[in-house]
């Protein structure tokens, strides 16, 4: 092992400030403030309960649940934000303080994974309490260890992540840059004795630099000057693209099963939380925890978990369910600045058009500009302006539209990209492929077609 050279107490760069809502630093939206309660860890069915009646009481009763698995309460005024934070620190809930470090809600219990991956990402949270880096980390800073498993975190942006991986029996963790597990830049592979080292000296590093980074804008080179004496060999992945699994998921411990249900387009009235919470706690569920892709994880016996499932019918409940594929903000008419009613778009496309989300894609629908909903590229992406709605192949809400349409028609343009997957489609082709084999101009082409 090498000793980290850089004493993090050393530098003090200015507090960093972002658009990272929290439960203390709500967010400004298009409805009002937006305060965030990360967890790191399980809650009790009663406190699902309480904190769908705090959102009741102090914002417009509406909730989410974000693509990483934290609740978002919506509509809050500066006083209501102030007495929701007082109302949820009074829970003694398990609140996220600081960096985020995240294993997924399976870590330990899970039978599939490599490895468990608590341990390391424990000692890394301990690090950063310890020199108090969160302040000096840019607002959005993130580590995810991942360890495969039955609910993987490979879609989720990461600044440093560390991926469990054996080679010839040994237990090596791979460390990427930026990105998700398919875009993130690969710094090498390390060994399991160095992976705390390997990641406290590139957070003391990066939180001794002048201006916070994130992952993505590291000198790839220079990190692997920094890194090689414990990483003496570069590393390749191939990420799992499988579905996430809905419904019941196996765990190690005796007697204890979960239970994973899909939150559609990722937010509801807080009263279907109440319900859910309700519901747990009379069928014996012993915990919850708020997981990847905008669902709800419980857990308890097998029974409980098979009641669970059968009262969440209205819920997603499988990864065929196409609207486990849709992303969507809360668009029209629940933000201001929405432009798009992403919700009733959402669950048009669901029933009109689902065989075009075969779950080889996403197709994110946004209210706006701010692409809140799906920060990373989408491969179709509906985004509402004042001038009309962006149709946008392959990129982020912020990138050039493939075509501009107008109010109103979206549907039909989804309609015309589904009839032109049916008709092109060859043999064992998804979605995803099709449309990227077929390219821009031919889907802009179909569009104005469907739309004439």
């Amino acid at each position: 092992m090498i000793a980290t050279s850089i004493d993090p107490k050393a530098a003090t760069p200015p507090m960093v400030r972002g658009a990272c809502p929290a439960l203390s630093a709500p967010m400004a939206t298009g409805d009002g403030l937006l305060a965030r309660i990360g967890l790191d860890g399980a809650i009790r069915p009663d406190d699902l309960v309480h904190i769908a009646e705090l959102a009741q009481r102090h914002g417009n009763g509406l909730i989410d649940i974000s693509a990483r698995g934290n609740l978002q309460v919506r509509g809050l005024t500066a006083a209501s934000a102030h007495a929701l934070e007082n109302g949820a620190r009074r829970l003694n809930l398990p609140l996220r303080d600081g960096l985020a470090v995240e294993t997924g809600v399976l870590a330990g219990f899970d039978p599939t994974e490599i490895t468990d991956p608590e341990p390391l990402a424990a000692a890394i949270r301990d690090f950063v309490a310890e020199y108090d880096l969160s302040p000096r980390l840019a607002a959005k800073f993130a580590v995810v260890v991942e360890s495969d498993g039955q609910l993987p975190l490979h879609g989720l942006l990461a600044d440093i992540r560390l991926i469990a991986v054996r080679r010839a029996g040994e237990l090596f963790w791979q460390v990427l840059l930026g990105g998700t597990a398919s875009t993130g830049r690969c710094a090498g592979l390390v060994a399991e004795k160095d992976a705390k080292t390997c990641v406290t000296l590139l957070l003391a590093r990066i939180a001794a630099m002048e201006m916070p980074m994130r992952g993505r804008e590291l000198d790839l080179a220079e990190v692997k000057d920094w890194l090689a004496p414990i990483m003496p060999a570069d590393a390749s992945f191939e990420p799992a693209t499988r579905p996430l699994p809905y419904g019941l998921l196996a765990l190690t411990c005796v007697g204890q099963t979960a239970a994973r249900i899909g939150i559609p387009f990722g937010q509801c009235q807080a009263e279907t939380l109440v319900q859910l919470g309700r519901q747990a706690e009379t069928l014996g569920i012993t915990s919850i925890r708020p997981a990847i892709d905008h669902s709800l994880v419980f857990f308890g016996s097998e029974n409980a978990c098979r009641a669970m499932i059968a009262f969440s019918r209205d819920l997603i409940l499988s990864a065929n369910d196409p609207r486990a594929k849709i992303a969507a903000c809360p668009g029209k008419p629940a933000c201001n600045s929405a432009k798009l009613a992403t919700h009733a778009l959402g669950h048009a496309a669901a029933h009109d058009v689902a065989d075009l989300l075969d779950g080889s894609l996403t197709l994110h629908l946004s209210g706006c500009s701010k692409g809140c909903a799906h920060p990373a590229k989408a491969l179709l992406n509906l985004v509402g302006m004042s001038e009309g709605t962006a149709l946008i192949f392959e990129g982020k809400t912020s990138d050039m539209p493939l075509k501009f349409i107008r109010h109103g028609e979206e549907a039909q343009a989804l309609a015309a990209l589904a009839t032109l997957v049916r008709l092109e489609r060859g043999a064992g082709e998804t979605t995803r492929d099709c449309l990227s084999r077929l390219g821009p101009a031919r889907l802009a082409k179909a569009v104005s077609q469907g739309l004439s």
